[in-house]
């Protein structure tokens, strides 16, 4: 049995090295249903809207609580199928996009293709099939913007959500992906 302080201690080295997790998240059988982003540092505190409805311009926060809409579909893209995008379960025309180095929902590409600001690169230390609501689809998660070596941050949940390069802050870019089912959304150890 691994113990919790040894997985945090492999994510932490994995982190600081620049290299991530071995498998991109599994959500097999969730993705209709939409997933929960939950910050690794800061348990409990889901990426999210500032607002709901969810509408074009919007900031994504990770908020401290689930806030509002604080679901996303997670899709491979068609072309590149180690990457992803990720978009509002409520709206998913809105996707989650970098625009100056912070996230906001913008309208996906109506052309067929996915511009680059658009495109996640999601690796994750583990994955799993989700048999049950509270099994992750991704543990110890990076999400990277497509083509860079700059990581999603959680640095503080009232602001949008930065990206900036990978291991630089004292904030882990760590994510979980979970099931977004409230009743099966488990905290870590539960």
């Amino acid at each position: 049995m691994v113990s919790l302080f040894t997985i945090v201690s492999v994510a932490l080295t994995l982190t600081t090295s620049g290299v991530f997790g071995q498998c991109p998240p599994n959500l097999t059988g969730i993705a209709t249903s939409g997933v929960n982003i939950q910050s690794f540092d800061f348990e409990g505190s889901l990426w999210g809207s500032e607002t709901t409805p969810v509408v074009a311009g919007l900031a994504v926060t990770g908020q401290s609580s689930r806030g509002f809409s604080p679901t996303f579909v997670i899709t491979p893209d068609p072309v590149i199928t180690t990457t992803f995008t990720i978009s509002d379960v409520t709206n998913t025309s809105l996707l989650v996009t970098n625009i100056g180095n912070q996230l906001f929902y913008e309208p996906a590409s109506t052309t067929g293709t996915t511009p680059a600001n658009q495109l996640w690169d999601i690796s994750c230390l583990t994955c799993a099939t989700p048999e049950g609501q509270a099994i992750p689809g991704g543990s110890f998660c990076s999400v990277v913007a497509h083509g860079t070596d700059n990581c999603v941050q959680n640095e503080d949940s009232a602001d949008p959500l930065p990206v900036t390069p990978c291991g630089t802050t004292s904030t882990s870019p760590l994510v979980d992906i979970n099931p977004g089912d409230e009743n099966g959304f488990g905290r870590r150890g539960d």
